[in-house]
């Protein structure tokens, strides 16, 4: 399109003019906006003559042009975010608009015009002619609206034409927009009201011969149309073409089409309508963009996206991604297919509404889900969370969450995957009530064995040891009359006697082994130390036992767990360790009993122990579980080992 300088004719023709430039705009801005970079919009508005502001539903401005900060005298920075409400002047007059007509038109999204009057923070005061137009997005919404005005004179006097378009003429105005839509690659063809192609830049005949500088000429468009035309051999557009309707003047928005040139071939977006000239006919406006490499990245993208998705929808469970909005609670941005059969919801709807799947979390696990979220948002860790999900009355289902954190400005993104572990967290809670019932009777089993111990021993103590002291006292009568016996007869009641005393001190020891006495009849402390003595006495290790503890705050329930404790350790310590020194403490800690035993002996690895070992500890460990205490044993080789047991102190029986 020639950029050829016109004289100026008079303010009448600028001002016709500039108000047919302005309806140009007005079309392309609502065309580019929606589709391309609003920054592209902007850089164009930045560099025409009309006084042009865009601004949101609230009327808070975003944009304004060269022309308007330069009447205003003041940079464009300074009136951002400036309401326009906050600018009128309440005093206008008939016909004026005022704030309730403009808050119609923002809310309503309908065209206005009129006259307004407003005062800028500076002082500086403006009468112009105002129209108001919503620029409509892609979705049909419009969430921003240009406003383009036109300076008055005094209130209600001649309109004038604007000061930036006295100093600089309107066909300059018209190079100075296609110079800054050549740079950003902008194609534009018009035409006459008989389809006739009057003028277009280089971008527009790059897009759709190829090669660059090409000069405008009637052969060159001539060949172009006649490559537009099926009829001439060339069938690669159909007589409903977009760029032929556009060249003919009808209504074309956001077509695209593909065209071969000589560089391949290009996809190019198609935008274009009618002109009025000032004779009164009509000119066709057309404007092209190369969208070829975008629409390349899209369908790689569009691609990407569809394996994307075909690899999360076979995988078990849910894949998504969560955002965590300013108020803190979690919405879906994607989810897979596979969350239809997890959450019983469509993942359409999922996405859509936040509260379908806080729904869905049940009670006792929902303010957990919350506080790992918390957890994960502050400290960049990743986000673990195990919990029900409630269908129904009934019906629950165990969620395993597990989501990566990733940083953004308005809030932390998770990128993570939700797997339903129902069966296995029923079989593990069936596992451990399995366990809870071994121990139960192991513990019931333990109780059983303690009393019939103790019946044994006392039965032995009582019945056998008075019976054979009889046998004792016999043995020692008959020793006393041994003088008319012969030698041999002597001998043998001598004998016999040293037999009873050995059978006495082995039924002794059989029942302390079986429960010993001095545990029910003195308590723990002296049963220890009890035990302490014998275990020094018959394997020569020396043992040292501190017991700063009062033997009265050890119920009952609790001394036969801790004398066996203390008993199987001696035993292993005796049979195992080859030590030379034990030391062994009973005190209260936090209001627990504490045992620990500790041995120099020559230690082992835990996991090397073998069955008459492990029967051992797994006794051991069973009878402090079952009183709720802890059970820990620590060993290395060549360093000995510590077992400490913790037991909490029951209500004193």
């Amino acid at each position: 399109m020639a950029c050829r300088p016109e004289r100026n004719r008079g303010a009448g023709i600028a001002e016709r003019r500039s108000g047919r430039l302005v309806d140009w705009l007005g079309r392309l801005v609502r065309r580019l906006i929606p589709t391309r970079d609003p920054d592209l919009a902007e850089t164009i508005l930045a560099q025409t003559g009309e006084l042009i502001r865009v601004v949101d539903r609230e009327g808070r401005i975003e944009f304004l042009n060269a022309a308007l900060a330069a009447r205003l005298g003041c940079p464009p920075g300074k009136l951002l975010g400036v309401s326009l409400f906050d600018l009128l002047e309440e005093d206008g007059g008939e016909g004026d608009v005022d704030a309730v007509a403009l808050e119609q038109a923002l809310g309503r999204e309908h065209p206005l015009r009129g006259r307004i009057h407003s005062r800028f923070p500076g002082g500086e005061r403006l009468h112009e002619d105002w129209e108001v137009r919503p620029l409509v997005d892609a979705d049909g919404t419009a969430r921003r609206f240009l406003i383009t005005g036109r300076e008055l004179g005094a209130r209600g006097g001649e309109r004038r034409c604007p000061h930036h378009l006295l100093q600089l003429p309107q066909e300059g105005v018209h190079c100075e927009l296609e110079r800054n839509l050549e740079r950003a690659g902008i194609g534009l063809v018009t035409t006459d009201d008989h389809g006739m192609v009057r003028s277009s830049n280089q971008a527009a005949r790059t897009m759709l011969v190829g090669g660059a500088d090409l000069p405008e000429s009637p052969a060159l468009w001539s060949h172009v149309l006649t490559t537009l035309d099926p009829e001439n051999g060339f069938p690669l557009l159909s007589a409903r073409d977009p760029i032929r309707r556009a060249l003919r003047g009808e209504a074309v928005e956001n077509a695209e089409v593909e065209v071969a040139t000589s560089v391949g071939q290009r996809r190019l977006k198609i935008n274009g309508g009618s002109s009025p000239e000032p004779s009164g006919a009509d000119r066709a406006l057309v404007v092209l963009q190369d969208i070829t490499e975008f629409r390349g990245t899209m369908d790689a993208l569009a691609a990407s996206e569809a394996r994307f998705r075909g690899m999360t929808a076979n995988l078990p469970g849910a894949v998504f991604e969560v955002w965590a909005g300013q108020d803190g609670f979690p919405r879906f941005r994607f989810l897979s297919e596979g969350a239809k059969e997890l959450f019983e919801r469509p993942s359409q709807a999922i996405v859509a509404e936040p509260g379908v799947f806080s729904s869905l979390l049940d009670v006792r696990d929902s303010e957990r889900f919350t506080e790992t979220m918390h957890h994960s948002a502050q400290t960049g860790t990743v986000w673990n969370w195990e919990g029900r999900l409630r269908f129904g009355q009934r019906r629950v289902k165990w969620i395993n969450w597990r989501a990566i954190p990733r940083p953004e400005q308005d809030g932390p993104v998770w990128y993570g995957v939700a797997l339903n572990i129902t069966e296995s967290r029923e079989a593990t809670d069936e596992l451990a009530r399995m366990r809870d019932r071994l121990r139960e009777l192991h513990a019931s089993r333990e109780e059983v064995q303690e009393a019939e111990r103790k019946a044994i021993a006392r039965e032995i103590h009582d019945e056998l040891g008075s019976q054979l002291t009889v046998v004792k006292m016999n043995a020692a009568s008959l020793v006393q009359q041994s003088e008319g016996l012969s030698e041999r007869s002597r001998e043998q009641v001598e004998a016999m006697s040293s037999l009873v005393d050995q059978a006495i001190e082995t039924m002794r020891r059989v029942a302390a082994e079986l429960r010993p006495r001095i545990l029910d009849d003195f308590g723990i402390v002296a049963a220890l130390k009890w035990r302490a003595t014998d275990f020094e006495r018959h394997s020569g290790i020396a043992i040292d036992l501190t017991t700063p503890v009062e033997e009265s705050t050890v119920p009952p329930s609790l001394e036969t767990t801790l004398y066996r404790v203390f008993q199987e350790a001696l035993t292993n310590i005796a049979k195992h360790s080859a030590a030379t020194q034990v030391d062994a403490v009973l005190e209260e800690r936090e209001g627990r009993v504490v045992l620990c035993i500790r041995d120099n002996g020559v230690g082992f690895a835990l996991e090397s122990l073998d069955d008459s070992h492990h029967n051992g500890i797994f006794g051991m460990r069973e009878r402090v579980i079952a009183h709720g205490g802890e059970f820990e044993i620590n060993g290395a080789p060549d360093r000995g080992v510590v077992l400490c047991i913790r037991i909490p102190l029951a209500r004193r029986e």
